[in-house]
This record gives structure tokens, sequence and C-alpha cells, in this order.
């Protein structure tokens, strides 16, 4: 089944059949909650040349509960539990216009998945649209 020449539109860049690459540099939860270090990711995309720096928006509050056991492959490196190791790494909100306005002055498109409807309505609001994406936890490939 062919699905044909498909396009689609980010931003003012068209991605897709006979379009260049369009590449995505994931910050995720690197920036350690440390706005500096959030701003030096972006600052690496871009010299890097990506199209986009994606970042992660969350809460542990609507992501697990505070009783989800601990992850074992991280009992070497942490004692936390699984629950304030995720509150410790958020991304704090009120964070999202700097990080978006630092991004567009680095010539990188600002990109977060959200993981909750606030986070939602919050990037939707933005005054850099499009800076919604995907969770990649949320893609099914067949």
């Amino acid at each position: 089944m062919s699905m044909g020449h498909v396009k689609v539109k980010i931003g003012e860049r068209w991605v897709g059949d006979g379009e260049p690459c369009f590449i995505v540099a994931e910050a995720g939860a690197n920036h350690n909650r440390d706005l500096a270090m959030g701003k030096e990711l972006i600052d690496v995309a871009a010299q890097a040349g990506a199209d986009a720096v994606k970042f992660q928006t969350y809460s542990a509050e609507t992501l697990y509960s505070k009783k989800t056991p601990k992850f074992s492959y991280l009992e070497k490196q942490t004692s936390k539990d699984t629950w304030q190791l995720i509150k410790d790494i958020e991304l704090p909100r009120e964070w999202q216009a700097d990080l978006q306005a630092w991004a567009y002055k680095r010539g990188i498109m600002f990109l977060s998945a959200p993981f909750d409807y606030r986070a939602v309505d919050e990037l939707d609001a933005s005054a850099c649209p499009p800076s919604r994406s995907r969770p990649s936890r949320s893609w099914t490939f067949r």
C-alpha cells in the first residue's frame, strides 16, 4: 500500500518527499533543571545544524504515582524514588517562553513533547508556535 507523496509543514518549513531532511535535536530532560543548561542545549543544537530542538513538558503528578517502584537500572545512580526523580527533572513551565525566545534568536525551532493536557494547552498558546510535538513513546509503527 503506497501512501503517495506526503508532505507536512512545520512552522515555515515543508518536510517530506523531495524536501531536505528535518533534523530534531532531542534535549528531553537533559537540562537537569538548570535554565542555563537548557539554553546551552539549544546553542549546541543550533551549532550542529539541527532544524529544531525538542524538550519534554510533563509533571510528576500526571506521569507517575508516588507509589511507582524504583527503576532498577538507576539504583546505582540514585536512591530517589521514581516520582521524586521525575519531579526533580521536570522542565519548569515558566521557562518555556524564555527557551522559545532563545531558540528563535539562535535560528532554531523550539519543540516540546507534552505529556498532559495542561502542557498541550500551554504549548499551543505559546508565542512561538509550532511548539508541540508528540512524545516518541506515543507513536505506533505497523
